[in-house]
């Protein structure tokens, strides 16, 4: 095993505000053994039920950034930062001193692509799916506009003093993401969902273009395909359908198109770091969900494009995801993931201490054990405001038992 386990917790800003800075350090560190806080800095629209929190117990959040931005860096930009109005705008300098006072690691969580009040706004610069429908919940990352924006908004968090900028979202989303009042009658499969998901937005069917895609013919088997199978038995669907079937689709075009998603991604990744590292020595992380999405990794990538062999040597360290109830799955999905990462890679594991993923002292500690700690250098745990107090003491205990 390590000689020692790192630990950091993932929290949202108006929790924080709420219970006070020094209070929530303070359980943190004595209660959960928590070293590091991994804060929102940027995040997406949701309801929380927040079982702790003694201000209130349910909390609506639109998409927001929590942190007072350099006004000046943006005036140039087709999209502006929207700074939250319920979170005080020195949060974060706060945060800055009592965490270094402690000797604890202060990262900035930013939702990267995965906002729904600037789609609205921005319409234009979110994805197209084959049929013409914008998807305002997903910012396209081939979007000249929106890598300005984040490239801007990541270097002014660099400037901001903390010791990490964690990215999530820097991909294409998933079509089915739980979307405010998401309603689907049917059920698809991760084929139909992959179609769905395919961005025709001017920019991306230009870089198709370029590469000698026949991008409008792409686009109506397409529309064509998920038409029969809206109006089939849904057999049209190939359940059984994977890679194999999306890389020769079309006489390879989709496949053609994956691999330039995959680089639009892995560009925007290489464009975000050399932003932070323009401004400070900060360290870039990023969150990867690619355990939880059904089709798996191809060629060491992600159905969203997010690239794991190529963005390892762009990022500090990868935040990898086994949300899952089974330990042997957790398992399973970590020894995946360690195949697809060199050795050298910084991986570290996030686990959603609550239900339905955790159940007790004893499941954390099975699913830790699940993930190999000896491969891993931290372990993140999500999230301090969404779980109950009690489970703080899940941790220590677990953490405890590390070496």
């Amino acid at each position: 095993m390590v000689e020692q386990v790192s630990a950091s917790m993932f929290i949202y800003p108006w929790d924080i505000v709420d219970e006070g800075v020094e209070v929530v350090l303070d359980v943190l560190q004595q209660r959960g053994a928590i070293n590091g806080v991994n804060v929102a800095m940027s995040y997406h629209s949701g309801f929380f039920l927040l079982p702790h929190n003694p201000n209130r117990k349910l909390y609506f959040a639109d998409p927001a950034i929590y942190f007072p931005p350099d006004s000046a860096r943006y005036v140039d930009l087709k999209i502006e930062p929207i700074v939250s109005s319920t979170v005080p705008p020195d949060l974060l300098s706060k945060l800055r001193e009592e965490t270094r006072r402690r000797g604890m690691r202060l990262a900035a969580w930013v939702v990267c692509l995965h906002n729904t009040t600037l789609g609205t706004h921005y319409s234009e610069c979110t994805t197209v799916d084959a049929f013409g429908d914008r998807h305002r919940f997903r910012l396209c990352p081939a979007n000249p506009d929106v890598r300005a924006y984040l490239r801007t908004l990541v270097g002014d968090l660099a400037k901001q003093g903390v010791d990490s900028i964690i990215l999530e979202s820097v991909e294409y989303m998933p079509i089915s993401h739980n979307y405010h009042h998401e309603k689907w009658g049917i059920e698809t499969t991760p084929f139909v969902d992959f179609l769905l998901a395919v961005c025709f937005c001017p920019f991306c069917r230009g870089i198709a273009s370029d590469e000698g895609i026949d991008v409008k013919g792409l686009r109506q088997s397409v529309v064509n395909d998920l038409e029969r199978f809206f109006a089939s038995d849904h057999q049209a669907g190939k359940p059984e359908a994977g890679w194999d079937d999306i890389m020769s689709y079309g006489d390879g075009a989709l496949g053609a198109v994956h691999r330039a998603r995959c680089r639009v991604v892995t560009s925007l990744c290489e464009e975000l770091r050399d932003a932070v590292s323009h401004e400070s020595s900060v360290a870039l992380e990023a969150v990867d969900f690619g355990p939880l999405w059904k089709l798996g990794a191809y060629d060491g990538a992600w159905e969203t494009g997010f690239d794991i062999t190529g963005t390892v040597g762009i990022f500090d360290a990868l935040y990898v995801t086994p949300y899952f109830t089974s330990t042997e799955q957790v398992n399973a999905k970590m020894r995946e993931y360690y195949e697809l990462t060199p050795q050298r890679a910084n991986v570290k594991a996030c686990l959603r201490v609550m239900r339905p993923d955790i159940a007790g002292s004893d499941d954390l500690l099975a699913k830790v054990d699940a993930c190999n700690p000896a491969r891993l250098k931290e372990f993140g745990f999500y999230n301090y405001g969404l779980m109950p107090l009690r489970n703080l003491d899940w941790i220590r205990n677990v953490l405890t038992t590390l070496p």
